[in-house]
């Protein structure tokens, strides 16, 4: 779908209007999840300025003003545990947001995701955007094995894997650029959990600075979560996700994902919902089950208090911290955003939404070990630290199937191919994936239905990428 400019009648002062005014941080952050009375109550409230603005981002990054306000309303309707539940585990992303919150499509809800939830806008600061210089590499055409044993093309592999944006650097060039599924170069996609690596490079960066103590535990800097799960549990184990906690990322489990999802807001519920019904209460309720530092386990919620710390030693917010520190001085050719709960918590897990070339931006800092833009942005060992890894054994304690020598280290999957790599992934197929060997960088967006895509496959298509590349 792509995104028309509408007309400007229909953007009166209606309940279309107050509730866009609020989603797009012009009006009430939690709109969503109010009445229809209470939106309407707000329209007399709304300015003629407001009103002007929500029309012009409409116009921008909206389809036709009745059909945004129908996918308005039904994303606003609470839904159920067992809903959602039943909806993630039988249909993936797709049941999610396409069957329960009725979006046109999962392409679609990546998109606009950051619109249709309250979110917090991350500035570039109004900078000029830095340079990516162009250098066309013609990559449809090369083949890897694929997940079938039989050789596939990069074209069909984007198709199979409902690629919407395809970004390779190489040597810091823009050599392959591709957009699908009304994804554009200028429109934000939703991240999700590559978002963890971002709020791990900055952690990184302030334990590397002197300003945060990886060995204290994490009730030194966050004592509202002391008789939590993460009360002695150390702020390393927490950046690679070796803590024991009574919690799964699994749509059946409760606590689980689902219980998170409502907690961040990124699932509307009213009163009736009886669980936590923000991020911070969530955490706090969450036992611990074993102990820490021995097996791997992958959780949202260790990024969540990872956040959490950020913010009260720096007394900013991580949409501050995200665009002091990464996107205006990387020169980030737009605003991100970052959801947020009914509090204002931005969800550090899984909530930044940002353009393709941005997080290729984020990749080529990292191989660039923090220089990036004629200027060093990170502390001079932070990459080299977080190349070294984490425990292999507790990595593979955690997953059995894993490759010799990978591991999880402050929120990036640690030397996933023989060249040892870095990478940031999200749910439905979002990579950041780092190649320093091969001079490489990939960002990709995708909208993967499938709860689990298989990033061995990835894996393949990268390395392919990296073969064609490397000889230019």
């Amino acid at each position: 779908m792509t995104r028309t400019p509408t007309s400007r009648s229909p953007f009166t002062r209606t309940t279309v209007v107050v509730a866009l005014a609020s989603l797009l941080s012009l009006g009430a952050s939690q709109a969503l999840a109010q009445t229809t009375q209470e939106v309407e109550q707000q329209a007399a409230q709304t300015t003629q300025q407001g009103a002007q603005q929500v029309e012009q981002a409409a116009q921008q990054n909206a389809p036709q003003a009745a059909q945004l306000s129908a996918i308005v309303q039904r994303a606003a309707a609470p839904v159920s545990a067992q809903q959602a539940s039943t909806a993630l585990s039988s249909s993936g992303m797709d049941g999610l947001l396409q069957d329960l919150l009725k979006l046109p499509d999962l392409h679609w809800g990546s998109r606009y995701i950051d619109v249709l939830r309250p979110s917090t806008r991350i500035s570039n600061g109004g900078v000029e955007a830095s340079a990516l210089p162009s250098a066309p590499v013609d990559l449809n055409s090369v083949t890897f094995t694929g997940s079938d044993g039989k050789e596939v093309s990069l074209e069909q592999w984007q198709k199979n894997t409902a690629t919407d944006g395809l970004v390779v650097l190489h040597r810091g060039q823009l050599v392959y650029e591709r957009y699908d599924h009304g994804q554009t170069q200028q429109a934000r996609h939703i991240l999700w959990s590559a978002t963890k690596s971002v709020a791990g490079l900055l952690t990184l960066d302030m334990i590397q600075a002197g300003q945060i103590d990886p060995s204290a535990p994490i009730a030194h800097y966050l004592p509202e979560l002391k008789g939590s799960a993460w009360e002695d549990a150390t702020v390393q184990q927490t950046l690679d996700m070796s803590t024991a906690v009574d919690y799964a990322e699994e749509p059946l489990a409760n606590p689980g994902v689902v219980q998170y999802m409502f907690a961040g807001n990124i699932l509307p519920s009213d009163q009736s919902y009886p669980g936590a019904r923000t991020v911070v209460d969530f955490l706090k309720s969450l036992k611990k089950k074993g102990e820490h530092g021995q097996r791997f386990t992958y959780k949202s919620v260790d990024t969540e208090v990872i956040g959490l710390l950020l913010e009260k030693v720096t007394g900013k917010d991580f949409a501050t911290l995200v665009s002091e520190r990464l996107w205006k001085p990387m020169g980030a050719q737009q605003d991100a955003t970052v959801l947020k709960d009914r509090t204002g918590v931005a969800l550090k897990g899984s909530g930044m939404s940002s353009s393709l070339r941005d997080l290729a931006r984020v990749g080529e800092l990292v191989r660039l070990e923090g220089r990036f833009n004629g200027k060093q942005l990170l502390q001079p060992g932070t990459v080299a630290e977080l190349k070294k890894g984490g425990d292999p054994a507790v990595f593979k304690a955690g997953r059995g199937n894993a490759r010799d020598g990978s591991s999880y280290h402050d929120f990036w999957w640690i030397a996933q191919s023989q060249d040892g790599t870095l990478e940031a992934r999200g749910l439905a197929g979002q990579h950041i994936y780092v190649d320093q060997a091969n001079e490489l960088v990939v960002a990709k967006f995708s909208a993967d239905a499938k709860l689990n895509p298989t990033p061995g496959i990835d894996q393949n298509a990268f390395a392919a990428i990296a073969n064609a590349v490397k000889g230019r």
